[in-house]
């Protein structure tokens, strides 16, 4: 029976390390980890997140973050809860709104990745998927961003800007 036993266990672990590696492509900033595609689960969440915020439903928007999330937006400001992202939201809003700008985006595509396990000890990219989403606003400019969502709750988010 112990020879079963870790027959099962050796062969379940070869079976992950191969499946792991056959789905594998890319690789991760950490010491053996590879980068896998996510789901549509974690692409349907950043959609939630995404017309919660263009439509300033903050409500909902609020429902979606993590009270722990740390941000940072293409223009500077940053923080590390919710309550921070959705006061700088609002603002961010007014202040578009008293340039006589228009607010909004169009997304131009959203994916999901995950890295695997590495070698070090579980570093902070390996909980849940981040799905990485290209954006034109209608400032003109393009911005590519990173959000990180584990357990359907947005816990780390960073954004970046192309000029026009």
């Amino acid at each position: 029976m112990k020879y079963l036993y870790f027959t099962l266990i050796l062969f379940l672990s070869m079976t992950f390390t191969v499946a792991q590696k056959k789905n594998s492509n890319g690789f991760g900033p950490f010491e053996g980890q590879k980068i896998m595609l996510g789901s549509q689960k974690t692409v349907d969440i950043f959609n939630n997140i995404d017309k919660a915020w263009l439509e300033r439903d903050y409500q909902t928007l609020e429902s979606l973050l993590s009270e722990k999330l740390t941000w940072k937006s293409a223009n500077g400001p940053s923080g590390v809860d919710a309550k921070s992202f959705i006061e700088w939201t609002k603002k961010d809003y007014q202040d578009i709104k008293a340039a006589g700008k228009d607010w909004g985006w169009n997304t131009v595509y959203a994916f999901a990745v995950k890295p695997t396990s590495s070698i070090d000890p579980k570093p902070d990219n390996e909980y849940g998927e981040w799905v990485n989403a290209q954006f034109t606003g209608s400032d003109g400019n393009t911005y590519i961003d990173w959000y990180q969502i584990y357990k359907g709750k947005l816990i780390n988010t960073y954004s970046a800007k192309a000029p026009n």
